[in-house]
């Protein structure tokens, strides 16, 4: 059976002009599985008003050139080098300069873009009901956030479902100007604060009044500029 869970859940959610919804569903092999739209359609999702902080990080990996040890280049540019930083010490000293050093590697492209968003929300309950509907979010939370063993082979572990995260209104339809764009991936981080205000624990019928949740993101696959769209591998299957 589906999750479904929009908070705060009572007459506001009308007045609440964008939400930020998680989709998850099981993580899949094919591609057919690991688009956004079959991540949507699993059903389960948990919208929450959007929260204080929603950063997305992009990241290109580049690392220096390098080249493959113990070969007669090696050597020779070993060589080269040693010459080099003689020469150099001797031109500086009649010179009366400082060396002078530089990076003249060439970077590289590391293959692989994928891309983290970090989330930060604050959750205040006004009654019971909502205290037990963020009691429910940080559950969801946090066993999305491990591999799951459905009780028979001890040695086979499904992997955590995939995410996918996007603007929406009450009506979990998407807010094109808010959406961020982003791919499925995976909850890698999620921390919980039941504590958040003036460090005073306030309780509501034995629920905290307010926490506070942390999570991290990444997406499964690279993202790759396709006209000038943002899709992953599996995208450019369909």
């Amino acid at each position: 059976m589906a999750t479904r869970i929009t908070f705060p859940g009572d007459g506001m959610n009308s007045e609440i002009p964008v939400f930020l919804t998680f989709y998850w569903n099981q993580y899949k092999r094919f591609n057919s599985g690991r688009t956004s739209a079959a991540v949507k359609a699993g059903g389960n999702y948990i919208s929450v008003p959007y929260p204080k902080l929603f950063n997305v990080s992009n990241d290109m990996k580049y690392t220096d050139s390098g080249t493959i040890g113990g070969s007669p280049i090696d050597i020779m540019k070993m060589k080269v080098d040693e010459a080099f930083k003689s020469s150099q010490f001797m031109y500086n000293y009649f010179q009366g300069g400082n060396a002078f050093t530089f990076d003249n590697m060439e970077t590289v492209l590391a293959p692989g873009a994928k891309r983290k968003y970090v989330v930060s929300m604050d959750l205040v309950a006004k009654t019971t009901s909502q205290a037990l509907q963020i009691k429910q979010i940080i559950t969801q939370f946090q066993l999305n956030t491990h591999s799951s063993w459905n009780g028979a082979n001890k040695l086979i572990w499904t992997h955590p479902p995939l995410w996918f995260i996007d603007a929406t209104n009450s009506g979990a339809g998407s807010i094109p100007g808010w959406s961020p764009t982003t791919l499925p991936s995976v909850l890698t981080h999620m921390d919980v604060n039941r504590n958040p205000i003036l460090d005073t624990p306030f309780n509501l019928n034995g629920y905290p009044l307010a926490v506070n949740i942390n999570l991290t993101f990444l997406e499964l696959e690279p993202a790759v500029n396709y006209n000038g769209k943002l899709i992953n591998r599996a995208e450019t299957f369909k």
